[in-house]
């Protein structure tokens, strides 16, 4: 597959070590059993350029989709994701959304992927969270700042 316009980029960055020794229930970045992140952005000059390269962007994801793995880092929005709560937060979502509505309760903090409760108008395509929220009191406590020691960077064997 060729793309239409040769300023559009395909990362691969590398994962591993110290960013999957921490445990993955015990933040909101859930991508932390995989071996990278993948992402691909497109470019165009004129406008009368996009359709073809937002054609070129979703032909290509269609043809990767067997091997990704249903999530997508945040950091990496794609207007298009209808799923993307649990694409970017899996079953970190629903601690995300107590947090987002104790401290941003009138939701000053917006924009068109951010952190909110599921609507009737999601459909029923949309996987939901279904974990508890791991806060429940009023007071969130934020840990020291947590650093892997040497035995825990050790790669993990994989399956």
């Amino acid at each position: 597959m060729t793309t239409a316009h040769s300023h559009n980029t395909i990362v691969i960055e590398p994962y591993g070590g110290a960013i999957n020794a921490y445990p993955v229930n015990d933040s909101a970045f859930i991508h932390r059993d995989v071996l990278f992140d993948f992402f691909v952005d497109v470019f165009w000059v004129q406008d009368s350029d996009k359709p073809q390269a937002v054609d070129w962007l979703d032909n290509f994801m269609t043809l990767m989709q067997p091997w990704f793995n249903g999530h997508v880092y945040q950091n990496y929005p794609r207007r298009t994701l209808t799923d993307y709560r649990w694409m970017y937060w899996g079953d970190a979502f629903n601690s995300l959304l107590y947090v987002k509505k104790l401290y941003d309760p009138h939701d000053f903090f917006t924009f068109q992927q951010s952190i909110r409760a599921y609507t009737p108008s999601d459909g029923p395509g949309v996987r939901r969270d279904t974990s508890t929220p791991r806060f429940s009191g009023p007071q969130i406590v934020r840990s020291p700042h947590w650093r892997p020691t040497r035995r825990e960077l050790t790669p993990r064997p994989r399956p």
